[in-house]
């Protein structure tokens, strides 16, 4: 092989070298042209928030049903409950907005309108965290002394109290949770008694009128429709001789002295009629009336009267 030849061949595979290494550039080069970053999106439906659950209970969060045997009201103060459990939203807890709930006696329904006897509203529970997907609630509920009971002797003992709570999230949804549990509200028998009667100074031998008579007034504390019944131990003393107890007189209506009846040692029922409260206080008059004997008593005079309160 002449040496021409050989130079030519040399030549042709270094010529061919080059171009692979051209051709290798250039795809290199096109990739790097055309890679790039490349933007994603999705979009997630809004899921509907749910009550995961419902307690009634007398602590903040207890988690736990406390009234097994009913509410039971102080008188002239009432009660707090709290009504709470857990609110969960699959799309996480920050997406749980708020929670509401009503408190109402089962006749009147979840759509009451605000009532202290019977349907009780909290627009806005406190919510705090629990986990990912779910908050704790807690509905705190200040029952009046005077809210309708449902057992016997009360407004409705065919009925009971009923909870319906409402969670909302940012979309907004809603998901509810209705008649958690039949609740009864017991009775509170309980009155406001005044603790003196003053039939004021008088001459020998007065007694009071239907114009002087003295007005005792008794008023409802609780949710029980309520009468008194009256009696006394002992006469009234005086510094000078007694006042026999037969002498005083009570009434339910305003009359003369001699057309009540006489007060006695034996608890005695006034037929006395102190209503449940709806628009407002209830109350009802007891009149009471004195005879001060002709002779043989002066100075001051003390005894003591007992009032009680008994279910009508």
């Amino acid at each position: 092989m002449s040496e021409e030849v050989k130079n030519n061949k040399t030549m042709h595979w270094i010529l061919g070298g080059v171009l692979l290494l051209i051709g290798a550039i250039i795809i290199i080069a096109l990739v790097v042209v055309y890679s790039q970053g490349v933007s994603t999106t999705a979009g997630i439906d809004n899921a509907a928030p749910t009550v995961t659950s419902v307690f009634v209970g007398a602590a903040a969060n207890g988690g736990t049903d406390d009234y097994a045997g009913g509410i039971t009201l102080t008188g002239g103060t009432g009660a707090t409950i709290h009504i709470n459990g857990v609110v969960t939203d699959d799309n996480g807890a920050a997406d749980i907005i708020s929670v509401e709930t009503v408190f109402y006696r089962s006749s009147v329904t979840n759509a009451c309108a605000a009532d202290d006897n019977d349907c009780y509203k909290i627009p806005s529970c406190t919510l705090t965290a629990n986990d990912a997907t779910s908050k704790n609630y807690d509905c705190e509920v200040s029952l009046e002394y005077f809210a309708d009971s449902t057992v016997t002797g009360g407004v409705a003992p065919a009925e009971a109290w009923e909870t319906y709570v409402v969670v909302t999230d940012a979309g907004p949804l809603t998901g509810d949770h209705g008649a958690h549990a039949d609740i009864e509200m017991n009775l509170t028998l309980a009155l406001t008694i005044p603790s003196t009667i003053a039939y004021g100074t008088h001459a020998l031998g007065f007694s009071h009128t239907a114009a002087n008579n003295i007005e005792i007034i008794q008023t409802q504390q609780g949710n029980d429709e309520a009468t008194v019944s009256v009696s006394s131990a002992a006469a009234m003393s005086c510094t000078i001789g007694t006042i026999p107890v037969a002498n005083q007189e009570w009434s339910i209506t305003d009359v003369d002295h001699g057309s009540g009846t006489d007060l006695t040692g034996t608890p005695t029922a006034t037929l006395l009629d102190v209503a449940y409260q709806t628009a407002g206080p209830t109350t009802d008059i007891l009149y009471w009336s004195l005879e001060i004997p002709a002779t043989g008593v002066g100075g001051s005079c003390t005894g003591t009267n007992t009032v009680t309160a008994v279910a009508k």
